[in-house]
């Protein structure tokens, strides 16, 4: 504090005391702010301290008062005297404030970390026999989430061989910190994994520094994600990617220290006033370095507005699904740290985050938690109502129903104080422990109606009808299958975006392989030529005779669009219902064909006997009666859906009685909360308007069933009502090359969104075919068989001597970068001297553009699986050769001008002896040229005239030739 006899006068001698004889306070320098009087510059806080002395007869004290006391009271005095910022370096201005704090406040509550490195420095010893009960009593206090402390316990309990091992690596000083955090963190996850366990593993660089602090506390430094991104801000530095982040922060404290801290006799004689005695001395500032980090650009910088710019800069930091998580600010009030702040959060599915359900981060008092922050999530659609019946009373613990709006919510228990210094992290916990615990039931009762989906929170929703179009060779029907999971299944596409096998895998889980078992969300299937309307979506087919009976019969059959339609629209499903029906089916044969029913209203008899397709075949009791056929999809229908799809009483009767005495199962299951796609490949091959018929108008979004315009058509052959359910997706793909058909029709393009997929010879550089083919292989050792003979072929392909003979213990330390570090295939660097298929790839296309178009190039998915010469031999004649025989009509100079010299030839003659007897003049067929190709396969070398001279011609001298390397002129 400032005595309050200090005046004016004392402040005008203190200032002429400085001007006489200079500082003689060796505290007295100022840093960032200057007192501008009578022309001249001198330190505020050192004009009071020596006015101290003439008013009270000593110099004041440093740590008595702060810079900003000293302007407050200097500005107070008179205009003459100016307060002048003279330095606008960030980092000395936090300092400056960081000494303020620590004279108004002292160390306060992060003395605990000092205590903890005096208490616990150079642990945990993980030698010891008794290692696993050591490290589980650590706690380390609120330097770690708590989530992470449950894994280590976890696996500390299940296999704490592994755990020490991970903390060897991380321990071991000989290694660059880089790959021991690449490897600690691979040992860690590999652990986890192998118990079982799916969700991230919580050893993430905050928990990696706070090991190795309390473990080497002069080397490290403790570290947090959300000061490190405003400190490198405050900057003007970016920010490095995920695990690289730990690193960058110790370099930026070293400089801090080296620059500013060890420098600053004041801000070390203030911090060595208020540490108590006996506590970790800090004597390479790594600690007070943190804490002024901490303390300037976290803890003093509490706002509503504040923690959830922290929130969302920490998910975006994110190893779980928070990562795709979004932060929707047009949804955001900001009335300080008060009750009615909040925020919606969107999931990473891109369902929950509108008006009919979305995550709210808010502050809230709720039972003893006053003006807290809660994590929710809120129903306010016209639908809120229902999601407690739906949902169920129970929830997972930790949860509660909270009455919002007039109908309930799903609401967390416990508030979280917002000056908790771990409060984004805890509202991140409680973010991801309902998205884990509920939000999947919350998403499968959510409306899936454009009408109440709100298109703003949706911003990256899928077309209902979608085409992929591109030359041959682009992946399109490759990627159906990414766009098709995202659909269907877009938290599992999220999670496993990177793991090919894994997505290939679900994807062939969803394909529905028959439509009777109601399993399956996916259809695929290949326009072609043949392909007609009674195909696609019914028509009269002949069914084949069983048994010993000869006759064919006819019936109206469903094709596979209307067969995934009524899939879709199912709201229920049935169990047990083919051994009912076959149980059925004996039980009237073995009566010989003897059964007698009664129609439901009138009670008119009628017998029954079961044909040779074993359908039912109902037989009135009357003169000349009518034979009806009833199939067993007829009865299954019925029974699912009370849809009657002919012979009505007839097809009752018999559903009723196969109910009746041979039960089978039928539940609630509505597919119409699900998504259901349909592929179709090649759609531009087939008929369009033929093959859809009157259906190309339903498949619009405005037209589908229960949007505003719904249209309902009457099928032709069934005579049945029939619409498009709005959860059915239809994706094309579309060869841009293919001459056999005519454009596409005007009304289909008018219907479908299209997107291009064109070649990219990037994806053929050699850094990436070798990193693809160690992701393809991650799972397998490096002395698998299969992998070996992949590897060296395709090293020696690329001329990647350096890794042909490189140890598996360099290979891991690359893979660790790759798998945990997420290394591009940058990761190899320019060490590649052989074949270049990018190149070869480019030049190709290139001439292809300027002979044909952009439409006629070839495709990068042709060149994906070439190890060796021997399998880019196989494609140039198998896929290559053909597909420019087809672009030229069989022009072998045009070809020519794509390949080059050393794959075409002139081809030698004779003249007019080689024809037939003929009566015509053949002399004119003298200067025709006829060109071969030339087939490396079969031999090896081939003479070829260039010019003047003949050169022999082998396969790589042809590919030098084709790629510009080798030119032979004409003279």
């Amino acid at each position: 504090m400032i005595p309050k006899n200090i005046t004016k006068e004392h402040i005008l001698q203190a200032i002429s005391d400085i001007r006489d004889n200079g500082l003689r306070y060796p505290l007295g320098k100022s840093s960032v702010y200057d007192l501008s009087y009578d022309g001249k510059k001198y330190p505020p806080k050192h004009v009071v301290i020596v006015a101290n002395e003439f008013a009270n007869g000593n110099l004041l004290v440093h740590d008595q008062l702060t810079t900003s006391m000293a302007q407050r009271f200097l500005l107070q005095l008179g205009p003459e005297f100016v307060i002048e910022k003279r330095n606008e370096d960030p980092v000395l201005q936090m300092i400056e404030g960081y000494k303020e704090d620590l004279i108004e406040k002292g160390l306060g509550d992060e003395l605990y970390k000092w205590r903890m490195l005096t208490d616990l420095g150079g642990k945990p010893d993980i030698d010891g026999l008794d290692f696993a009960e050591k490290i589980r009593v650590i706690t380390y206090e609120n330097l770690i989430y708590h989530t992470t402390r449950g894994v280590r316990n976890h696996i500390l309990s299940m296999n704490a061989p592994a755990y020490r091992e991970a903390l060897e690596v991380l321990f071991n000083e000989d290694g660059l910190l880089a790959e021991r955090i690449a490897i600690f963190q691979g040992l860690i996850d590999k652990t986890y994994r192998s118990m079982g366990q799916k969700l991230y593993h919580h050893h993430d660089e905050r928990a990696i520094a706070t090991f190795l602090t309390v473990k080497y506390p002069e080397k490290y430094a403790f570290y947090k994600s959300s000061f490190y991104v405003k400190y490198c801000n405050k900057l003007g530095l970016k920010t490095r990617k995920k695990n690289e982040k730990y690193i960058h922060y110790l370099e930026l404290v070293e400089d801090m220290v080296e620059r500013y801290i060890k420098h600053d006799n004041e801000l070390l004689e203030i911090v060595a006033e208020r540490l108590p005695a006996g506590l970790f001395q800090d004597q390479n500032h790594k600690l007070l370095a943190q804490d002024i980090l901490y303390k300037m650009l976290d803890k003093n910088a509490v706002t509503f507005k504040n923690v959830i710019s922290d929130l969302k800069s920490a998910m975006q930091e994110e190893e779980s699904i928070l990562k795709d998580f979004t932060v929707d600010h047009s949804h955001l009030q900001d009335s300080g740290l008060k009750n009615g702040s909040y925020v919606w959060i969107g999931d990473a599915a891109m369902q929950i985050g509108n008006l009919d359900a979305h995550f709210e981060v808010s502050i809230r008092s709720r039972g003893i938690f006053k003006k807290c922050f809660f994590v929710d999530i809120h129903f306010e659609g016209k639908q809120k109502q229902k999601y407690k019946t739906l949902i169920g009373s129970e929830l997972p613990e930790g949860l509660e129903w909270i009455p919002w709006q007039g109908e309930h919510s799903i609401g967390t228990k416990v508030g979280l104080n917002p000056f908790d210094e771990d409060v984004v992290d805890k509202i991140m916990e409680q973010l991801l422990f309902l998205e884990t615990s509920i939000a999947d039931r919350v998403r499968y009762f959510m409306p899936l109606d454009p009408k109440t989906t709100s298109e703003k929170n949706n911003p990256k929703k899928m077309e209902l009808n979608h085409i992929l179009y591109g030359p041959p060779g682009t992946g399109k029907t490759y990627h159906t299958i990414d766009r098709a999971l995202k659909i269907i299944d877009p938290v599992f596409y999220q999670a496993n975006r990177n793991n090919r096998h894994a997505l290939t895998q679900h994807f062939r889980d969803l394909l529905i392989s028959d439509f009777d078992n109601g399993k399956g969300q996916i259809a695929f299937c290949t326009f072609h030529q043949s392909m007609s309307y009674e195909d696609f979506i019914e028509g009269i087919k002949p069914i084949a005779p069983k048994g010993t009976e000869g006759v064919v019969n006819y019936q109206v059959t469903d094709g596979l669009f209307k067969k995934i339609c009524l899939q879709a629209s199912k709201t229920k499903s049935v169990s047990g219902f083919d051994e009912s029906y076959d149980r059925f089916i004996n039980e009237v044969v073995e009566n010989e064909n003897v059964l007698v029913l009664h129609t439901p209203k009138l009670k008119k008899p009628f017998n029954i006997r079961i044909n040779s397709n074993h359908n039912v075949v109902a037989i009135p009791q009357t003169a000349n009666a009518t034979e009806m056929v009833v199939t067993r999809s007829m009865v299954m229908n019925y029974m699912i859906s009370a849809i009657v799809d002919d012979w009505k009483s007839y097809t009752i009767a018999i559903s009723e009685y196969i109910q009746a005495n041979y039960p089978f199962h039928v539940t609630d299951e509505d597919n119409t909360r699900k998504n259901f796609v349909l592929i179709i490949d090649e759609i531009n091959r087939g008929n369009v308007s033929q093959i859809f018929g009157e259906l190309i108008t339903l498949i619009e979004d405005s037209k589908r069933r229960d949007a505003e315009e719904e249209l309902r058509i009457i099928l032709p052959y069934s005579a049945h009502a029939f619409s498009v359910p709005r959860n059915l997706y239809i994706i094309g793909t579309m060869n841009t090359a293919d001459r056999s058909v005519e454009a596409l029709d005007t009304a289909l393009r008018r219907r479908f969104s299209f997107e291009e997929m064109p070649s990219h010879p990037e994806l053929l550089d050699s850094g990436r075919l070798i990193w693809q083919l160690w992701w393809a292989y991650e799972d397998k050792p490096w002395n698998h068989p299969e992998f070996i003979e992949k590897e060296t072929s395709l090293y020696r392909f690329l001329g990647a001597t350096e890794l042909e003979g490189m140890q598996e213990e360099k290979k891991e330390e690359i893979w660790n970068k790759m798998k945990y570090s997420g290394a591009d295939e940058g990761i190899f660097g320019k060490i590649f001297s052989g074949f270049n298929l990018k190149d070869f790839l480019e030049k190709i296309n290139a001439r292809l553009e300027k002979l044909l178009s952009g439409d006629h190039v070839i495709g990068h998915s042709y060149f994906m699986s070439i190890f060796s010469f021997e399998d880019l031999q196989h494609v140039i004649y198998n896929k290559v050769i053909p597909l420019l025989q087809e672009y030229f009509y069989g022009d072998l100079v045009k070809i020519g001008l794509v390949l080059g010299a050393g794959f075409i030839r002139e081809k030698k003659q004779g003249g007019r002896e080689i024809f037939a007897q003929f009566d015509y003049d053949a002399d004119e067929l003298n200067g025709k040229t006829v060109y071969e190709i030339l087939d490396y396969r079969l031999k090896e070398t081939f003479e070829v005239e260039l010019g003047v001279k003949t050169q022999t011609m082998n396969f790589p001298l042809a590919l030098d030739i084709l790629l510009g390397k080798k030119f032979f002129g004409h003279d």
